[in-house]
């Protein structure tokens, strides 16, 4: 951290990430998908914090945290998106499902000797 930005007196805090050591933890499945979200006040100001356990590349998981707040002051809950994509995905696959074994049934009804 070089230059103008590394000495500035003032600057926002949007996010703080907690990276946990030790054991992993069995997760529920609501943290696996949204993760471990608390706030936390720095300053009189609320801050969002959001704690990741032990990983392979927390690197990439600060990244998708960062973006998922970013969406987040745009109004975007990107959990709720991919929730309403599975569930269309899970839909048109039972759908889909149900008209093989449909064709099936037809296919040996006409096959059956009679």
């Amino acid at each position: 951290m070089h230059g103008a930005r590394a000495v500035r007196s003032v600057a926002r805090l949007d996010l703080i990430v907690k990276l946990e050591a030790g054991r992993r933890r069995a997760l529920t499945a609501d943290e696996r998908l949204r993760g471990r979200r608390a706030t936390r006040r720095v300053l009189g100001e609320s801050v969002p914090v959001l704690v990741l356990g032990r990983g392979s590349n927390r690197a990439a998981l600060v990244e998708a945290a960062c973006l998922d707040l970013r969406l987040r002051q745009d109004g975007v809950d990107a959990v709720a998106v991919l929730e309403r994509r599975q569930q269309r995905a899970i839909g048109r696959g039972a759908a889909k499902a149900r008209r093989v074994a449909a064709e099936a049934k037809s296919v040996a009804a006409e096959a059956a000797p009679t």
